[in-house]
């Protein structure tokens, strides 16, 4: 038995991201594993704790990353924690270094954090292998790019899909939606005359979730925390989402997606996507009315060029990362406690 801590949060204010890919990574290491039986528990922010619960995780509430957390850390040390979250400075690393025989960081940009601590690092982005971990990380195996892209568990295979419906566009902000984006895209499409679904997440919140469906309850379709977008996104020729883990699921079942940026963490994404021919309506803040219906109606339009140059991005996503990362982890283990670690 090997135990496995995961450390990150997610919740209305800083969306559902990182707390989404390590529990495909927690679903992953039970389903995946060949060699070793693993036992995974959390420590997150309280508001995440009822979806890990929901899942079958054990959780324990944190609200920041302090090293101050020697309590939290019961017993016997995990062997492996994994960390994802921004701005936990290179101390915390440090820290859970000492709690723990092998630290794993999951990563965006390489631009938080720097350390002789972290034994691997897993970034599944599009632009993950141009980036330079072997200075910031010089012990750390680099489990990088789209073939490690931790996608949620309904990814993971691929069965026969319908054709989309014709003119079908899905909006979607994320689980959360702090920056209020939904409504004025929604209004942006209203001169759209095909069928417009709004995806309202699980993490907007009472008010604003009964705000919009009081504005769009005409002219829309509103989906309120789905469980899983796949059926809505196999439904849509086009998905108006921003640059992150929800443009790689599009990408994944073969449909086109339209991008914005929604976050700094996206823009490197969106950079790569666009240069791949995907439309980048850009930064969030200088989004359009005109512009985003124009784009969208556009492409809707040209969809067949549009899948055209998709194709060769579509080819990257075979949902198989999550098994790659436990088999990694596996072999990382292995070799830690045999003292052949590739550092």
């Amino acid at each position: 038995m090997k135990r496995v801590l995961i450390r990150t949060h997610g919740g209305e204010r800083i969306g559902l991201g990182h707390l989404m890919r390590c529990l495909s990574i927690a679903k992953g290491l039970k389903r995946y594993a060949k060699t070793v039986r693993f036992e995974v528990e959390w420590i997150v922010n309280r508001e995440a704790i009822p979806l890990l619960e929901a899942e079958g995780f054990r959780a324990k509430a944190a609200e920041r990353f302090s090293n101050q957390e020697e309590g939290l850390f019961e017993g016997e040390k995990p062997d492996v924690i994994l960390l994802d979250a921004y701005g936990a400075g290179n101390p915390y690393l440090s820290f859970l270094k000492t709690r723990a025989k092998t630290l794993i960081l999951i990563d965006d940009n390489n631009d938080q954090y720097a350390s002789a601590d972290v034994d691997a690092v897993i970034n599944g982005n599009i632009h993950a292998p141009g980036l330079s971990y072997g200075d910031t990380f010089p012990r750390a195996e680099r489990w990088v790019g789209p073939e490690f892209l931790a996608m949620k568990e309904e990814y993971w295979e691929m069965e026969d899909n319908d054709a989309p419906v014709p003119g079908n566009v899905l909006v979607t902000v994320g689980g959360a939606d702090p920056l209020r984006l939904m409504e004025p895209l929604a209004r942006a499409l209203e001169p759209y005359p095909g069928q417009k679904t709004l995806i309202i997440g699980p993490a907007f919140g009472q008010p604003e979730t009964e705000r919009l469906t009081a504005l769009f309850s005409r002219g829309y379709e509103l989906v309120i925390a789905p469980r899983s977008l796949k059926p809505y996104i196999l439904r849509a020729e086009v998905a108006l989402t921003a640059a992150g883990s929800t443009i790689y699921e599009v990408l994944r079942l073969g449909r086109i997606p339209v991008l914005f940026e929604l976050a700094e963490n996206q823009r490197q994404i969106a950079r790569v996507l666009e240069g791949a021919g995907i439309p980048n309506l850009g930064w969030h803040a200088q989004l359009t009315a005109e512009r985003v219906f124009e784009t969208v109606s556009q492409t809707v339009a040209r969809r067949a060029q549009a899948y055209e140059r998709c194709q060769p991005l579509f080819s990257l996503y075979d949902g198989q990362g999550v098994r790659r990362l436990v088999n990694a982890i596996e072999t990382l283990l292995s070799e830690t406690a045999t003292g052949n670690a590739n550092f």
